[in-house]
């Protein structure tokens, strides 16, 4: 989803809690470009929502309406938030992610998965996993990675069927008090962190974008 400079919470299952300032990370980050030359590259409506690719400068944009949910300019944040996998007891083997965005999140969790691990990334707009048919200038290297499965059904569907996860990284709206989707709410609800704390192995944990 669209990324501002934040933090990102860590839940871990054994009554643990960590939070990891991305700021620190990425004090290497280049600011967005700014460029009032701005164009729409493609428009279309999927699921009751109308979105929209657009560029601003060398910045491509997915917009919902008039919300950013996806920028190229915060993809170093994407993968810093997938390298919190290092943080593990052990190297991670199992991980869900929640929100496929342009990949910079599976690639970041990728750079460190075990080389007989498991990657799912659940993404419930069938356009977000086709960009890299679109022949953007973006990093598609994550498609290559046989470790990799793309779902597209929503990330509360996956949860529910996932056991012994070494972590889940949820990136579908920018924190608990700014989900993207309505029905997202109900992800940082009692129910919904219980049913992550269920898919999650002792020792893993759970990071939710903010």
């Amino acid at each position: 989803m669209h990324h501002s400079l934040g933090s990102a919470c860590i839940l871990r299952r054994l009554r643990a809690s960590l939070v990891v300032h991305l700021s620190e990370l990425l004090s290497s980050d280049r600011p967005i470009v700014q460029d009032a030359r701005v164009r729409i590259l493609k428009s279309w409506v999927e699921q009751g929502k109308n979105l929209a690719l657009r560029s601003e400068g060398d910045r491509i944009d997915l917009v919902c309406g008039q919300v950013v949910l996806l920028s190229s300019g915060a993809l170093g944040t994407e993968v810093a938030f997938g390298e919190l996998v290092t943080k593990l007891d052990v190297r991670a083997q199992r991980v869900l992610v929640g929100g496929l965005g342009f990949g910079g999140t599976a690639r970041g969790v990728l750079s460190h998965l075990a080389p007989e691990g498991k990657l799912v990334v659940s993404e419930r707009f069938a356009s977000v996993i086709a960009l890299p048919n679109e022949g953007l200038s973006l990093d598609t290297s994550h498609t290559e990675d046989a470790r990799l499965e793309i779902r597209q059904e929503d990330v509360w569907d996956t949860i529910a069927s996932s056991r012994d996860l070494d972590a889940i990284l949820l990136d579908v709206d920018n924190g608990p008090e700014w989900a993207t989707f309505r029905e997202n709410a109900r992800l940082y609800s009692e129910a919904g962190l219980a049913a992550m704390m269920e898919a999650v192995r002792p020792g893993g944990f759970i990071a939710v974008w903010s």
